[in-house]
């Protein structure tokens, strides 16, 4: 079963451009080149999405760790 859920964010035109501008060095990521997966746009939406929240929780993750000190 997918747990993927459908949803829209409003985003400026330069970080879609930026993401179309990805495409091509996602294209070349070895895993998406076996599973036979074209990357798109939203694929790159979709790992920044991924990358940038991995992020944001270690950077919560800190703070916590800094205010339990």
């Amino acid at each position: 079963m997918n747990d993927d859920v459908m949803t829209t964010v409003r985003l400026p035109v330069a970080d879609l451009d930026r993401a179309e501008a990805l495409v091509a060095w996602v294209a070349a990521d070895p895993l998406l080149v076996r599973i036979g997966r074209r990357p798109t746009r939203s694929t790159v939406l979709r790992l920044a999405l991924s990358r940038g929240l991995d992020i944001l929780e270690a950077e919560a993750r800190a703070a916590a760790l800094d205010t339990d000190r």
